[in-house]
């Protein structure tokens, strides 16, 4: 999978496309291609919202202009109000009661996993603005033990920041408004996990999300039996492979000869494979480099 970078950076949003090229094992055969269009997009969408206390009627005008609005959220009271998400052409709700309502916030979702918030209560309806830069979600990691680094944004005083129900110390920064936040989390075993955020200010607008990724720390393993000497000018190996998670590739001089791609759902799979591969032979001592690479 590509990593939004190139030559070691990361690109600008936008639109790209992952060229695939291949040809067939024989003289004269012609390379083929693919391209795979892949939009890149880091910026959450534009979001306001009103709210008509008198007629209960919540409305918000949003736009995004990367990959496109997926749908929205009604979030009343710290929860959200809606079985079922709103989809990207809705502009209003209505609620049809209006014991308890207090703080309505609307939540815009773009196709790639990006999120903006606006709140309408009384006094300060900005609620904190929470950025974890690491760990990125749906990351992996070989580390057991996660530094958790961010900051929170807010108009108001921020109060409160727990990560994992633990309140964490918040630092002003003066140079970028902001309070910057640095924790070390460790985890016991391997797997997806998830880290909670809670924030809340002084007027009492709050937030919470909780951000997954995986660990695997856990290294392949690899087992090749074949023949030590023959007369033969090819040999078939028995190739073993066996990991944690169900995410495997196999290279034999350089060639990628097995895959095995991590797919949703999130949840760690082990996996178990044995392949039979043909090496061809020359007179004397062959050598050959097998490489087994994992999730991490």
């Amino acid at each position: 999978a590509w990593d939004g970078k190139v030559d070691g950076k990361v690109v600008e949003d936008g639109q790209y496309y992952y060229e695939v090229k291949s040809v067939i094992d024989f003289e004269g055969a012609e390379w083929q291609s693919k391209k795979i269009p892949l939009k890149v997009d880091t910026k959450a969408p534009d979001l306001e919202v009103s709210y008509n206390k008198e007629t209960g009627e919540v409305s918000w005008d949003a736009f995004d202009e990367g990959t496109g609005l997926s749908y929205f959220d009604i979030v009343v009271n710290g929860d959200s109000v809606l079985e079922e998400p709103l989809g990207p052409d809705e502009d209003s709700y209505t609620f049809e009661k209006l014991d308890g309502v207090k703080g309505v916030q609307v939540v815009a979702h773009d196709y790639a996993g990006n999120a903006a918030t606006d709140a309408v209560t009384e006094g300060d309806d900005t609620i904190p603005a929470v950025t974890a830069l690491t760990p990125e979600a749906l990351s992996v990691t070989i580390e057991k033990e996660i530094q958790v680094i961010g900051y929170v944004q807010d108009d108001s005083k921020v109060e409160k920041l727990t990560i994992d129900g633990k309140e964490s110390k918040l630092n002003w920064d003066e140079v970028e408004n902001r309070y910057n936040f640095s924790e070390k989390l460790t985890f016991k075993t391997d797997g997806v996990k998830e880290i909670e955020f809670y924030a809340v200010d002084d007027q009492g607008n709050d937030i919470s999300f909780k951000r997954k990724f995986m660990i695997d720390s856990t290294g392949p393993e690899l087992e090749i039996e074949g023949p030590h000497t023959t007369k033969d000018d090819t040999a078939t190996l028995e190739i073993s492979m066996k990991d944690n998670w169900d995410d495997l590739r196999l290279f034999v001089n350089g060639s990628e000869e097995y895959k095995h791609i991590f797919k949703e759902p999130f949840k760690m799979r082990s996996i178990s494979k044995t392949i039979e591969h043909e090496v061809e032979l020359e007179d004397g001592r062959n050598t050959f480099e097998f490489e087994l690479t994992d999730f991490g």
